[in-house]
């Protein structure tokens, strides 16, 4: 579900729908910061095998350093799903 703001008449405040994303549990960071964003993210936590963040069926972010990009494209790690 995708952040929107929407002023409606007769509103004082904007409604806002959450953006909602499953992380990795690994990725401790990355809960920590979300923690710091409660008013924009909610999140669960999981272990997830393909990526670090799952936005939606179809969205999905693996960070990566550059050495271990590297490194993932050499054996092709990279391209595996």
């Amino acid at each position: 579900m995708l952040m929107t703001v929407n002023n409606l008449p007769g509103k004082t405040e904007p409604s806002v729908k959450l953006l909602h994303v499953i992380l990795d549990k690994r990725e401790r960071k990355l809960m920590a910061l979300l923690d710091e964003k409660k008013d924009i993210f909610t999140y669960d936590s999981e272990q997830l095998d393909i990526a670090d963040i799952v936005i939606s069926e179809e969205v999905a972010i693996e960070r990566k350093e550059g050495f271990d990009f590297v490194a993932s494209i050499m054996d092709n790690r990279l391209f595996e799903l």
